[in-house]
C-alpha cells in the first residue's frame, strides 16, 4: 500500500525477508507478552510508579435507641458495632440521651374547593377580610423520600420531636420531664442529618460543589424553645418563642450525611425542650408552634422539640433527621503487630500481615529508638532526606542553607502490604537491633455497602442500647485490581498526569474525584 514501486514480492527479495523476520519476532513478542505472570505486571506497574488503590472502607450514620434508660450514656470513639459478623466502629464519641426522635416538616399543601368555601364563609361571619392562607399537613421524614425545606415547606424548617420510650402517666408526667432535662443538661445532643444530593447540581470550583470559608454549613441556627414563652399570654393565646443554641458540624452536608452536635444548656432551668401542652387544638402549628400529631398516642409521648433552620441559599433536602446519631466506619483496628527487626541496612521491606489495608492508616514505631523523633508515612522516598546533615558547601556563607526533609519517614504499599524504608541517603534506616511495629486498619470493601437496619449489635454497649442505620452504608470499594491498573498505563505513559492535548484536558477532567460530570467540551487554543 505504502510502496507503489515494490512490485517483486517473491521470497528471494531481501525486503520479503525482512518483513518475514519482522513478522516472527513480533509473534514471539507478543506471544510472551500476553503470558507475562501478575508479578512481573505487578512490578512493572511498580517501576512506573502506577500505585493500585486500596479497599477503602464503607462509612455510615448510626442512632442508638435508649430503650428503657433514664440517664445519659457516654459512646466512646471507637466503639466496636457489628452487622452481623462485619465490624464497624465509631468515628467520634458521643452522648446517648434516653429519649428517641421523629422528624418532621409542615408540607406545603392547597385548600380543596370545600374547605376554600368554608373559611370564606367563616370569615364572612366575622364580617373580616380573609387572610392569605398559608395550609400545611405533618409529614415524617421517614428516609424513604426527600423533602426540600426551601420550596416544599411553608416555614423552610425541619422539625424533630423529642420522644420516649412509652407515653408516660399523667400523674408522672412532670417529674418525667424533669429526668430528662436533668439528664441532658450540659450534655451535647447529637443530630445526624442525611440530604438529598441526587439532582443537586456540582459545579468545579464553585460554592454549589463544596463548602468555603463564607459558607462552612448549610444550617443557619438549631433553636430550642424559650421556656418563659409558654407561660407568657396575651389574653388566651401563648406566644411561641425560640433561641438559638450552639453546634458544630454539618460542613460536609454539602457531600452527604453528617452530624450536628447540639451544645445543651447547663442549667436545667434554661433547658426547657416540652412542648405547649395548654394549646389550643387550632392554635397547633399555627405560625411557629410545632407541627401537630394527628397520632394521639405518638402525641403523648412528644417531651419537646427542635427546631433546625437552613440558610436561604443552601435549598437543602433531606431524606431523614433523627438524634442520638454518630458516624461510624467498617474495619478492624490492628495495634502492635510486630513486623520484624530493624539491621541497619537499606532498603529494609516489612509485609504487613492482615489484609484490606485502608490507606493512610499505617503507624510505625521503631523501638528503642535512639532519635526519639516520630516516624511518618511519606508518598516518596526519594523525597526524604539523608541521615546526615550538613550544610549545602555551594550555598553562599550565611545564607543559612539547610536541608529540611524529612528524616524519619517510610513509604507505604497499602495494596500489597508493604511498609519500606530508606538507604540512608533517602531516608533513615531502621537501627540494628530494633522492632519495627506496626498499627493499621483494615476492611471489607464494597462488603460494608449493607441496606438499612444491618447493624443490630455491639459487643461493648450496654443491655437496653440497640444501634441501627436508619439509611444505608456507603462508600466501600475493592481494591483496585492488577487488570483495571493495567489499563491506566496507557494514558499515563501518553500525559504522565500533565495536561498537554485537547485528549489529556478531556481525560483527566473526567476522572476528577467527587463531582459527576456529563459532558466535556474542549477549546483548543482558546483563552478566556
Amino acid at each position: 500500500a505504502h510502496t507503489p514501486e515494490w512490485t517483486h514480492l517473491g521470497e528471494s527479495d531481501p525486503g520479503v525477508t525482512l518483513v518475514e523476520l519482522f513478522a516472527f519476532m513480533a509473534e514471539s513478542v507478543i506471544y510472551r507478552a500476553n503470558r507475562v505472570p501478575e508479578a512481573a505486571k505487578s512490578k512493572f506497574l511498580d517501576l512506573l510508579g502506577l500505585k493500585l488503590s486500596p479497599a477503602r472502607p464503607a462509612r455510615g450514620i448510626v442512632t442508638f435507641d435508649p430503650g428503657r434508660m433514664t440517664e445519659s450514656v457516654r459512646i466512646d470513639k471507637g466503639t466496636e458495632l457489628r452487622a452481623g459478623s462485619l465490624p464497624f466502629s465509631v468515628v467520634s464519641a458521643l452522648d446517648v440521651g434516653p429519649l428517641t426522635s421523629i422528624a418532621v416538616v409542615k408540607e406545603t399543601t392547597t385548600l380543596s374547593d370545600d374547605q376554600a368555601l368554608y373559611y370564606k364563609r367563616l370569615y364572612q361571619s366575622l364580617d373580616r377580610v380573609q387572610p392569605e392562607l398559608a395550609t400545611y399537613r405533618t409529614r415524617v421524614v421517614d428516609g424513604k423520600s426527600p423533602v426540600r425545606l426551601g420550596s416544599q415547606t411553608v416555614d423552610g424548617a425541619l422539625w424533630i420531636a423529642l420522644l420516649l420510650a412509652k407515653a408516660p402517666h399523667e400523674d408522672d408526667r412532670a417529674s418525667v420531664l424533669a429526668d430528662a432535662r436533668r439528664s441532658l443538661a450540659g450534655r451535647h445532643l447529637s443530630v445526624g442529618l442525611a440530604p438529598y444530593l441526587a439532582e443537586r447540581p456540582r459545579e468545579i470550583g464553585s460554592r454549589r460543589g463544596s463548602a468555603s470559608e463564607d459558607d462552612p454549613t448549610p444550617i443557619a441556627r438549631v433553636e430550642i424553645p424559650v421556656a418563659d414563652s409558654k407561660s407568657t399570654t396575651t389574653g388566651t393565646r401563648p406566644l411561641p418563642g425560640w433561641k438559638a443554641r450552639p453546634f458544630r458540624g454539618g460542613t460536609s452536608l454539602h457531600k452527604g450525611p453528617d452530624i450536628l452536635e447540639i451544645q445543651l444548656p447547663g442549667d436545667e432551668k434554661e433547658l426547657d425542650l416540652s412542648a405547649w401542652d395548654d394549646l389550643d387544638p387550632l392554635e397547633a402549628g399555627v405560625g411557629e408552634f410545632p407541627p401537630a400529631f394527628d397520632d394521639s398516642r405518638l402525641a403523648e409521648r412528644i417531651v419537646g422539640w427542635l427546631r433546625i433552620v437552613p440558610s436561604n441559599s443552601s435549598d437543602l433536602a433531606v431524606v431523614w433527621a433523627g438524634i442520638n446519631a454518630g458516624v461510624v466506619e467498617q474495619g478492624t483496628q490492628v495495634e502492635n503487630e510486630i513486623l520484624g527487626d530493624g539491621e541497619g541496612l537499606p532498603d529494609q521491606e516489612f509485609r504487613i500481615k492482615g489484609t484490606g489495608v485502608v490507606g493512610s492508616s499505617v503507624g510505625i514505631q521503631v523501638v528503642p529508638d535512639p532519635t526519639g523523633i516520630d516516624w511518618t508515612e511519606i508518598d516518596d522516598l526519594a523525597a526524604a532526606g539523608s541521615e546526615v546533615r550538613w550544610n549545602d558547601p555551594s550555598a553562599p556563607p550565611g545564607s543559612g542553607s539547610k536541608d529540611d526533609r524529612p528524616v524519619n519517614v517510610f513509604a507505604v504499599d497499602p495494596y500489597a502490604g508493604l511498609v519500606r524504608f530508606g538507604d540512608g541517603m533517602r531516608g533513615r534506616r531502621p537501627p540494628s537491633g530494633t522492632k519495627i511495629v506496626a498499627r493499621y486498619r483494615t476492611c471489607a470493601g464494597s462488603l460494608g455497602n449493607l441496606p438499612v437496619g444491618s447493624i443490630k449489635s455491639g459487643p461493648d454497649l450496654p443491655p437496653d442500647l440497640k444501634p441501627s442505620n436508619p439509611i444505608p452504608t456507603w462508600g466501600g470499594a475493592d481494591a483496585e485490581s492488577l487488570e483495571d491498573g493495567s489499563r491506566r498505563v496507557p494514558a499515563w505513559m501518553r500525559h504522565r498526569d500533565r495536561l498537554v492535548t485537547a485528549e489529556d484536558f478531556l481525560e483527566i477532567t473526567r476522572s476528577t474525584p467527587g463531582t459527576d460530570i456529563a459532558r466535556v467540551d474542549v477549546l483548543p487554543a482558546w483563552h478566556p
